[in-house]
């Protein structure tokens, strides 16, 4: 478990985090004053809140635990166990915070930025990280640049090959917006990449 004001959860703990927000509705809720301990309240009544989530879990499986939404990979028993108990109860979906997360996972977004721009300029054809340095050299679009700045691939102003080569083995493999990048050969003792589109109908 983790507190904290604004934070961000980035990468593959994204898919590993479920996120709880609480709003004071208020400027300064540090200054906050309250009649009772809420974390005392909870101690006291520790075996009657246990209990009723016990009763919970066991009136669901009674019930014949009905599937309520697709299995989390990895989390097979929570999903089965707990959120379907949940769901089935009438509570919100607890993995749907994930989505909240995903919008706000820069990672993600810079890699899905540069995986795009690789496509718009290679489309299927195999490519070596010189290639794209010959291009962001030739190349007066600055959006190019804030693309490969985004995605940590720039150093000291330049265009850093090794980093490049690095986050691409990072992401081979994976799909991310419909396009998948994987490894083509080698051509003149360096690594060739190409992008697929895993959506057909893309254009």
């Amino acid at each position: 478990m983790a507190t904290g004001n604004n934070l961000e959860v980035q990468a593959d703990l994204v898919r590993r985090t479920l996120l709880c927000t609480m709003d004071a509705n208020c400027e300064r809720p540090e200054t906050q004053q309250f009649p009772k301990n809420p974390y005392k309240e909870a101690l006291e009544q520790r075996d009657d809140l246990v209990g009723h989530c016990l009763n919970i879990i066991r009136t669901f499986q009674k019930a014949g635990a009905p599937k309520q939404a697709h299995t989390l990979g990895s989390f097979e028993t929570f999903s089965s166990r707990i959120r379907d108990a949940l769901i089935w109860l009438g509570s919100a979906d607890p993995v749907a915070s994930q989505n909240a997360l995903r919008t706000n996972d820069r990672t993600f977004e810079a890699q899905a930025m540069l995986i795009a721009w690789l496509w718009t300029n290679f489309e299927g054809t195999p490519f070596r990280v010189r290639e794209v340095s010959d291009i962001l050299r030739d190349s007066s679009n600055g959006d190019a640049e804030d693309v490969m700045a985004d995605a940590g691939v720039i150093r000291n102003g330049t265009f850093d090959n090794a980093r490049m080569g690095r986050l691409l083995r990072k992401i081979e493999g994976k799909i991310i917006s419909g396009l998948r990048l994987a490894r083509e050969g080698t051509a003149q003792n360096a690594t060739c990449w190409r992008i697929s589109n895993t959506q057909p109908s893309r254009r």
